[in-house]
């Protein structure tokens, strides 16, 4: 625990198969030769959290033995089921989150959410386009409103964040135009192999 009293587990949102992509998006290559698990692992590696989680529909192979893996409950709703099952299993007062293709996501960047996160109050990045809760920290006191969302049948995480700012358990980023990058998503055949020839 910090000076202000907040400590942190990371959880890598691996997820299962990309409907878009027709397999899992863990496996693919990164620019730097690594599979995606294995770099995002090392992002959130060197943010330093308390403990590491990954969240999947099954425990991947690949996970190593000082990791915690927790069961994404349900498959088709996107990325927020994962969150709230690693939201229920956070041993620490703040949740990490990183999306397994949310993969031009710096260390640097996640470190300086942690230092913004204060008892209570977490941080996700904003742009023009919306929130961005893939690369974002919540507070443990959200799980209870992750949870009323899908018992009334929400699953739009946009949504979901509005509540929590609104309740102010968390607080917004605002992501300057040099460090939009960052947060590119890989979703489809094509996004991948344009990305790749960005290199």
């Amino acid at each position: 625990m910090n000076e202000r009293g907040v400590t942190f587990t990371a959880v890598l949102l691996a997820g299962g198969e990309s409907r878009r992509m027709g397999a899992e998006k863990a496996g693919l290559i990164h620019r730097n030769g690594l599979p995606f698990w294995q770099h995002q692992l090392h992002v959130l590696e060197q943010v330093d959290p308390d403990y590491i989680m990954v969240s999947a529909p099954k425990e991947p192979a690949w996970i190593s033995e000082d990791m915690i893996w927790v069961k994404d409950q349900e498959e088709g709703h996107g990325p927020i089921r994962g969150i709230v099952s690693a939201l229920k299993s956070c041993p620490t007062t703040h949740l990490i989150c990183l999306g397994i293709d949310v993969v031009d996501m710096p260390a640097h960047e996640l470190k300086y959410f942690c230092t913004c996160s204060t008892n209570g109050i977490g941080l996700v990045p904003q742009t023009d386009a919306g929130w961005e809760p893939l690369a974002a920290i919540f507070p443990r006191e959200s799980t209870d409103t992750f949870i009323d969302c899908i018992g009334k049948e929400e699953y739009a995480l946009q949504k979901i964040v509005d509540l929590l700012q609104r309740d102010g358990m968390i607080r917004p980023y605002p992501v300057p135009e040099d460090e939009l990058g960052f947060y590119r998503n890989i979703n489809t055949d094509e996004e991948y192999e344009a990305w790749v020839a960005t290199y």
